[in-house]
């Protein structure tokens, strides 16, 4: 993803809708996966991991 520093006023909310709306989904969601680490990180909490899942099955004989 490249990254683009753009400065623009309060009232040219709508330039960023247009923006957006011109962009894949993929590059929207993956977007707002790079604001939603950012915020984690930012808050301190510690990255999702995969939990651990162990079952015990018996075996019959047969």
């Amino acid at each position: 993803m490249e990254k683009v520093v753009t400065i623009a006023r309060r009232q040219e909310k709508d330039s960023d809708k247009a923006y957006w709306s011109t962009q894949s989904y993929t590059a929207r969601l993956a977007a707002l996966e790079v604001i939603r680490e950012d915020y984690f990180r930012m808050k301190g909490y510690a990255e999702p991991r995969l939990h651990r899942v162990c079952r015990v099955i018996k075996k019959t004989s047969g």
